[in-house]
Protein backbone atom coordinates (compact mmCIF):
# COMPACT_ATOMS: atom_id res chain seq x y z
CA UNK A 1 0.00 0.00 0.00
CA UNK A 2 2.82 2.41 0.95
CA UNK A 3 5.04 1.66 -2.30
CA UNK A 4 1.58 2.42 -4.18
CA UNK A 5 0.81 5.49 -2.24
CA UNK A 6 3.91 6.94 -3.20
CA UNK A 7 3.62 6.07 -6.98
CA UNK A 8 0.29 7.85 -7.40
CA UNK A 9 2.02 10.89 -5.11
CA UNK A 10 4.65 10.98 -7.73
CA UNK A 11 2.25 10.55 -10.64
CA UNK A 12 0.76 13.35 -9.29
CA UNK A 13 3.94 15.79 -8.85
CA UNK A 14 4.41 14.68 -12.75
CA UNK A 15 1.30 15.68 -13.99
CA UNK A 16 0.70 18.94 -11.90
CA UNK A 17 4.15 20.44 -11.83
CA UNK A 18 5.28 21.52 -8.30
CA UNK A 19 2.87 24.05 -7.31
CA UNK A 20 2.94 26.55 -4.52
CA UNK A 21 1.39 24.36 -1.95
CA UNK A 22 4.12 21.66 -2.76
CA UNK A 23 6.55 24.50 -2.35
CA UNK A 24 5.52 26.48 0.74
CA UNK A 25 4.86 23.17 2.04
CA UNK A 26 8.65 22.23 2.90
CA UNK A 27 8.79 25.12 5.81
CA UNK A 28 5.49 24.69 7.17
CA UNK A 29 6.58 20.99 7.51
CA UNK A 30 9.57 21.15 9.21
CA UNK A 31 8.80 24.34 11.35
CA UNK A 32 6.16 22.05 13.14
CA UNK A 33 7.03 18.25 12.41
CA UNK A 34 4.17 17.30 10.34
CA UNK A 35 4.45 15.48 7.20
CA UNK A 36 5.06 16.97 3.91
CA UNK A 37 1.45 16.08 2.09
CA UNK A 38 -0.08 17.24 5.66
CA UNK A 39 1.55 20.45 5.13
CA UNK A 40 0.30 20.70 1.37
CA UNK A 41 -3.35 19.76 2.20
CA UNK A 42 -3.34 22.88 4.81
CA UNK A 43 -2.23 25.72 2.21
CA UNK A 44 -4.62 24.32 -0.65
CA UNK A 45 -7.91 25.90 0.89
CA UNK A 46 -6.15 29.61 1.11
CA UNK A 47 -3.92 28.96 -2.41
CA UNK A 48 -7.54 27.66 -4.04
CA UNK A 49 -9.69 30.68 -2.84
CA UNK A 50 -7.40 33.19 -3.73
CA UNK A 51 -6.34 31.54 -7.20
CA UNK A 52 -10.15 30.85 -8.05
CA UNK A 53 -11.07 34.35 -9.47
CA UNK A 54 -7.92 34.63 -11.34
CA UNK A 55 -9.12 33.88 -14.63
CA UNK A 56 -5.82 32.32 -15.79
CA UNK A 57 -5.36 30.27 -12.51
CA UNK A 58 -8.80 28.68 -13.29
CA UNK A 59 -8.35 26.66 -16.24
CA UNK A 60 -5.30 25.14 -14.20
CA UNK A 61 -7.53 25.01 -11.01
CA UNK A 62 -10.10 22.77 -12.98
CA UNK A 63 -7.52 20.58 -14.40
CA UNK A 64 -5.98 19.65 -11.18
CA UNK A 65 -9.27 19.08 -9.76
CA UNK A 66 -10.60 16.69 -12.67
CA UNK A 67 -7.54 14.72 -12.04
CA UNK A 68 -7.62 14.43 -8.53
CA UNK A 69 -10.97 13.16 -9.03
CA UNK A 70 -9.74 10.54 -11.56
CA UNK A 71 -7.12 9.21 -9.56
CA UNK A 72 -10.01 8.99 -6.47
CA UNK A 73 -11.98 6.69 -8.76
Amino acid sequence: AMLEAAYHGGRAIQLTRTTAAHAMSYGIAAAFGIPHGHAVMLTMPWLWENMVNDENALPILMDLASKCVRAAN
